[in-house]
């Protein structure tokens, strides 16, 4: 996933989550307008995080005979 992608992937989780209130603000997260608030950083935190979560615990399962210290350098490399 490339950064445009989780740009637009927050869009759209914080536009849903606007839209459950009783304002018509909503649309302004989908046209990018608000790509630059708090909320829209801490989603994309939140979608980098669950990224890398998912990388380290396939790395865990498929290399479990792996040194620990092998499988930081692939991540190190992978992030790169």
């Amino acid at each position: 996933m490339i950064d445009r992608d989780i740009n637009y992937a927050a869009r759209q989780i914080c536009a849903e989550q606007d839209a459950k209130g009783d304002t018509d603000t909503w649309a302004l997260y989908v046209s990018g307008a608000w790509d630059d608030t708090i909320w829209m950083h801490l989603v994309e935190q939140g979608i980098r995080r669950g990224i890398e979560m998912e990388r380290a615990d396939h790395l865990a399962t498929d290399y479990r005979h792996v040194s620990p210290a092998v499988m930081a350098a692939a991540l190190r490399e992978q992030s790169k």
